[in-house]
């Protein structure tokens, strides 16, 4: 191969990739068309779409099309020899404030997918404005259980829609971590726990992640809501539990109303679920255990749902797991049961960081790792749209982490396989060394793999805008 084939094989597949990533809601199966711009050169594009219209390679038959008055005529794109990059974009919908990094790709900030079936049920509930919430589980790393992430993709979205519930909570104080960032968490008696950090888990976990166990006659947990938005309101609070040797007493208070339910011992030591009416409730709630009769009885706590009674809104639960990597679903001996029950519509699949900084590449296995995750949300609820994401761009240890472009390519592949969606935040965000620029304007931490509150508030509120543009 001469030089200037190698340029010309090059350019060709820049163009290819930049055209693929402005479709306007596709991972790149629109057609290619060439055109001659105003100085003569030759251009390979593909044609600029609403997001009602796909132009689907496969249902094209070489033609001509025109476009501001020019000629485009169907190419092969394996066949083309010379070609120059494409010049037209597709504009933002959503552009965060001025002082955000200057090199967001803000004409790429879309989900991408493949045809109507990725959606699911997704698109035709947010349509359709059922009595049904619409329910989003978002399973993901530290980047998510943080919460600076989730907290803007949950408010633009039940601002959109209407909020049925916050969702899963957790309290993380038990677990020794970070808590999410709208509440507190505190405690009271002898508590054992495992997460999904562990692999596996020291003790079975279900669809939060994380699992307390405790064996005292009485223990409490209590959340503090004090940074959140808004008070609780009324709501419906459920328990999940596993009662082991003995049923146990749980009361739930909010400060103004207690309620005081039987968490009996579940057939083969499943989960199970008690659901507490708390009307006005304020910032506070407090869950007391203790055991119905005396005896060698344990209890475990595996999460606790937040919702209420607004007809057709959104729940978005956050269950991320910081330090989790990919398999941590695939582990979590009890997500059959939970997760069917969940009855989610979206299911975002938020992880691999921890998967690529240790050794800065992708590990052997992976890829069907992925899709054995796919096929387990799909088994318990495959009318679920599942969402892919590429990882934040990231330096450990000083050098950068250049799997990271690698992970994005294999997960936008997997996408199309899969008929998955894919949210590439790694290149919406900057692509390779976009990390230091995110630092550097005061949007990422030092560590140079998480961004701040700052940064992720500017990502959750790009991915809620991308969602919403695939749902209008």
């Amino acid at each position: 191969m001469t030089t200037k084939q190698a340029t010309t094989q090059a350019l060709l597949i820049q163009a290819i990739t930049v055209a693929c990533l402005l479709g306007a809601t596709q991972i790149g199966w629109a057609d290619f068309y060439e055109y001659k711009d105003k100085k003569g050169n030759t251009v390979l594009t593909n044609i600029p779409q609403s997001q009602s219209t796909t132009i689907r390679k496969d249902a094209l038959t070489p033609s001509t099309k025109t476009l501001n008055n020019t000629v485009l005529k169907s190419v092969n794109r394996t066949d083309y020899t010379s070609v120059a990059q494409p010049s037209m974009s597709v504009p933002s919908a959503y552009v965060p404030s001025p002082e955000a990094p200057s090199n967001i790709n803000y004409s790429l900030n879309k989900i991408e997918y493949a045809n109507a079936k990725s959606l699911g049920s997704l698109k035709n509930k947010w349509q359709s404005r059922t009595t049904s919430p619409v329910v989003v589980a978002h399973f993901g790393d530290s980047h998510v259980q943080l919460g600076w992430k989730i907290a803007p993709i949950r408010r633009i979205l039940q601002q959109a829609h209407g909020n049925s519930g916050r969702g899963m909570i957790f309290p993380y104080a038990l677990a020794k971590t970070y808590s999410q960032e709208d509440y507190t968490s505190s405690f009271s008696g002898d508590w054992r726990t495992a997460n999904s950090i562990q692999q596996p888990p020291k003790m079975s976990v279900g669809i939060s992640g994380f699992v307390a166990k405790t064996s005292d006659n009485f223990s409490q947990v209590n959340f503090d809501f004090e940074k959140a938005d808004n008070d609780l309101g009324s709501l419906q609070a459920t328990v999940y539990y596993r009662a082991l040797g003995g049923d146990y007493k749980v009361t739930a208070s909010n400060g103004r109303t207690a309620q005081t339910l039987s968490a009996k011992r579940q057939p083969n030591d499943q989960i199970g679920g008690v659901t507490f009416d708390l009307p006005n409730t304020g910032r506070d709630l407090s869950f007391s255990f203790s055991k119905a009769n005396s005896g060698a009885a344990s209890f475990e706590l595996h999460g606790v749902n937040l919702t209420n009674n607004t007809a057709g809104g959104v729940i978005y639960h956050n269950l991320g797991v910081g330090g989790a990597a990919f398999k941590a679903l695939l582990q979590q001996d009890f997500f059959d049961q939970q997760f069917a029950a969940l009855n989610a519509d979206l299911v975002v699949l938020d992880y691999g960081t921890n998967d690529l900084i240790y050794e800065n590449e992708i590990p052997a296995g992976f890829e069907r790792m992925v899709k054995d995750t796919i096929w387990r949300i799909r088994r318990n609820n495959p009318n679920a749209a599942i969402l892919l994401t590429s990882v934040q761009e990231a330096d450990y240890k000083g050098n950068n982490v250049t799997a990271s472009a690698q992970y994005a390519t294999l997960m936008r592949r997997i996408a199309q396989e899969e008929n998955t969606l894919f949210y590439d935040w790694y290149t919406i965000a900057g692509g390779h060394a976009s990390v230091a620029k995110w630092r550097d304007a005061g949007f990422a931490s030092k560590d140079a793999i998480h961004l701040n509150g700052k940064g992720y508030r500017i990502q959750g509120a790009m991915i809620a805008h991308a969602l919403l543009d695939v749902l209008r």
